[in-house]
């Protein structure tokens, strides 16, 4: 049930002394008023501050002496958006300012960070972008720190040689896990604009701009792909798609290669999913992974894609051989073959093997849930952290602990 509007604004002194606003917000249409109408009547929030208007009428509001916690702007028709942004800020430094609108532009989305606001949200609006815009963002909500000597972010590409093995399962998880277990910053990009499920499988609903950045790359730069991404947790950002099937999408090699190159200035972890038909006319982007994990399963055809897939790198001139990672492995699955006649034929060997485990990835998959939150001791589980430790090693800790440490080094040694 949508909220219902003030038509008058009536004495805002009045509503202040009433107690602590949570929510005011200043829409130009009526859709986007009813989306954060019904956003707010979940979180139980009261209906009398959402209002027809923008800027200026924000303005009035704040001098009244209203004080939100969170100051929701529609920016649409305003001739000088950063100003009246900067205005409302200093208007009210304690209130979390979203400013909304129509323009995707990656310039006015860097202007506005600079000029106060937490976040810009291009229309149309939705429920999960307001509830990630209207908690703090660790990643996509503060301006990165000018770029520097900073160590540049590892880059993991994973592809599918085949339908079904389990490729997108692996990317998912594997960034889950660097981001969670090891704490770094991670990137989880699904490149698959119709079809992929990096967000599905984490139940978020995937942000919006990827495709305009792949297509304009000549505007792309981390404030934009930032906006693009919704978070998965404080150390995880998902950037991914769901594009109309109608609407057909292309990114050339060079774009995506750009695409990399900014999101490592920014996350320390990059985790990839490149749909295998674009291996062939992405090579630069198979030269810029620093990890390229090749996905198969135990099959003949398997065994022959995977020998075209080496016959391709060699061909491009990788000269980092990739991790080759056989998924859904066991007696379950029909037509394989055994690991030792699989590596001897594409003469590789396997960096890990998968087991298949469908009741836990049935439950994963219906939750909505990684699975080191479903099954975090599972065979499948121990697999996939096992290829993390390969893509990020665990820092080394030495024997004898700390104490003995420190005791050792006191201890001189003889001539």
């Amino acid at each position: 049930m949508a909220l219902a509007l003030i038509r008058n604004e009536g004495d805002e002194q009045a509503a202040a002394a009433a107690g602590p606003v949570e929510l005011l917000a200043f829409l130009a249409d009526d859709e986007s008023r009813r989306v954060v109408g019904d956003w707010a009547a979940v979180r139980g929030w009261a209906p009398e501050h959402l209002r027809p208007g923008g800027p200026a009428e924000a303005v009035e509001a704040l001098s009244g002496g209203l004080a939100p916690r969170l100051l929701v702007v529609d920016l649409d028709g305003e001739a000088t958006p950063e100003e009246a942004c900067r205005s409302l800020s200093l208007q009210a430094p304690a209130t979390t300012l979203i400013a909304v609108g129509s323009s995707n532009d990656a310039q006015l989305y860097r202007s506005l960070l600079r000029h106060g606001v937490s976040d810009y949200l291009v229309k149309p609006l939705t429920p999960a972008l307001l509830e990630e815009a209207s908690r703090p963002r660790s990643l996509g909500g503060v301006v990165p720190a000018e770029p520097g000597p900073a160590k540049r972010g590892r880059i993991s590409l994973f592809v599918g040689l085949r339908g079904g093995v389990g490729a997108s399962t692996l990317a998912v998880n594997s960034a889950w896990m660097l981001a969670e277990e090891r704490k770094a910053r991670t990137a989880l990009v699904d490149l698959d604009l119709h079809f992929g499920i990096g967000a599905l499988a984490l139940d978020l609903e995937p942000g919006r701009g990827l495709r305009e950045a792949l297509e304009n790359p000549a505007r792309m730069d981390v404030f934009l792909l930032l906006s693009a991404g919704v978070n998965a947790s404080e150390t995880l950002c998902v950037l991914g798609a769901e594009e109309p099937l109608e609407a057909p999408s292309w990114f050339d090699d060079d774009a995506l290669v750009a695409l990399l190159d900014e999101l490592a200035g920014s996350f320390e972890q990059i985790v990839v999913e490149l749909p295998r038909h674009l291996m062939i006319s992405h090579r630069q982007t198979l030269l810029r992974a620093d990890d390229l994990v090749l996905v198969s399963d135990l099959s003949l055809a398997g065994v022959r894609d995977s020998g075209r897939a080496l016959q391709l790198l060699q061909a491009v001139g990788r000269e980092t051989p990739p991790l080759l990672v056989a998924g859904r492995v066991g007696k379950g699955r029909p037509a394989q073959v055994d690991k030792a006649s699989f590596e001897r034929s594409v003469g590789v060997k396997l960096t890990a093997v998968v087991p298949e485990d469908a009741k836990t990835l049935t439950a994963c998959a219906n939750g909505g849930k990684p699975l080191l939150k479903v099954a975090p001791k599972a065979g499948v589980t121990a697999a996939v952290r096992g290829l993390a430790d390969v893509l990020s090693p665990p820092p080394v800790v030495a024997k004898g602990g700390l104490f003995r440490r420190l005791r050792g080094r006191g201890k001189g040694t003889s001539a």
